[in-house]
């Protein structure tokens, strides 16, 4: 209010575009007892939202090579590229080869988390592909932990921290 008064331009800033990609032929709106509804993508878009990125959901990714590769060739003024599934050890799973393809810098693939493991962080040009899980649960959990910190160090604001201290009241079972 200030600056306005002092005649001064107001800048805002722009928010970051996020898009958000699901993969696989199995997803459809209307699933037959082989496929499946979407349930990653407006799940992503929620979370998106809430953290104060602009969230655009784009159409469903196939599972095929070619079509990848020109999804990510055509990805526009969006930062950040949400997909989920297409980052395991699967036979259909081409996303870690398609960007490394594309000549994409992987700063990782799969990490110590469960759930969660087979999680992707590649740049491409100027932009920030985060390849969750197709899991939901663990899509959900990484874009939690990773999304908040990538839109931070775009946007040049202090990175967020996700931890929360908590107590365990009761013995708990460890399995491994």
């Amino acid at each position: 209010g200030l600056a306005a008064q002092m005649g001064m331009s107001l800048e805002f800033p722009r928010r970051i575009q996020v898009g958000i990609a699901s993969t696989g032929d199995e997803l459809v709106g209307d699933p037959l007892p082989h496929q499946i509804r979407d349930s990653n993508g407006p799940m992503l878009t929620a979370l998106v939202h809430r953290l104060g990125a602009d969230a655009r959901k784009l159409p469903s990714l196939p599972d095929d090579p070619e079509a990848l590769r020109r999804r990510f060739s055509t990805l526009g003024d969006i930062r950040v590229l949400l997909t989920s599934g297409g980052v395991s050890m699967g036979e259909k799973d081409y996303l870690p080869q398609v960007l490394k393809d594309l000549g994409a810098n992987t700063l990782f693939h799969k990490i110590r988390l469960k759930p969660g493991k087979p999680m992707l962080v590649a740049l491409l040009g100027d932009h920030v592909i985060l390849g969750l899980p197709g899991n939901p649960q663990s899509a959900y959990l990484n874009a939690l932990l990773f999304l908040p910190l990538v839109l931070s160090r775009l946007e040049g604001s202090p990175e967020p921290d996700p931890w929360k201290r908590g107590y365990v009241m009761e013995e708990v079972e460890n399995r491994g």
